[in-house]
């Protein structure tokens, strides 16, 4: 049986791995968790969220750091700012390439982890660099999501382009991450 993730098929269930692996991919998430992802995620540097991985891209939760990222009061702000969906929290010129390159990572990379930068608009109309590490996993109530990590990374480089940068594809997970595009870093 073929399974698509955002819209392109991903594997059967024969290639997924043994029932151990398959069980390692899935999370454990419902309204009794969400406390605790609050709770871990209140002290977090970054920004973190969780969203459908289908139809239209749902958020289900958003850490506070995120809120503050788009320079959002409080939740309900951030909801009406962003349409409380992932592609309206990237930057429009940037949404297809950045779900594209999610896409493919996730397809052909068989560790279910991406990597993309993108920028962002915030609140106030400033535009900002994200690093966004993220992880496709299946939750029984929620079905397939990806749960991610962001962090603001205007400071760390000069970027005088206005296209998003290329994707760090993964290798063989976090530590072997090696950068396809040319540009330089500063």
């Amino acid at each position: 049986m073929i399974k698509f993730i955002m819209g392109f098929p991903y594997a059967s269930e024969e290639g997924m791995g043994s029932m151990q692996e398959r069980q390692r991919r899935s999370l454990v998430l419902s309204d009794q968790t969400f406390p605790i992802i609050e709770q871990i995620t209140a002290g977090m540097p970054g920004g973190f969220f969780i969203y459908h991985a289908d139809g239209d891209k749902r958020l289900i939760y958003a850490n506070q750091a995120l809120i503050r990222m788009y320079g959002c009061e409080n939740l309900e702000e951030f909801q009406a700012y962003t349409g409380y969906t992932f592609p309206g929290l990237v930057h429009p010129d940037d949404v297809v390439a950045t779900e594209e390159s999610i896409r493919k990572q996730i397809v052909s990379c068989g560790n279910d982890l991406d990597y993309v930068e993108y920028r962002i608009i915030r609140r106030d109309g400033s535009v900002r660099w994200i690093e966004d590490y993220g992880h496709f996993v299946h939750a029984d109530h929620y079905g397939d999501i990806f749960y991610v990590f962001v962090e603001d990374a205007t400071e760390k480089s000069a970027r005088p382009w206005t296209t998003p940068r290329r994707p760090v594809w993964p290798r063989s997970g976090w530590r072997h991450w090696r950068r396809l595009s040319t540009r330089p870093r500063h």
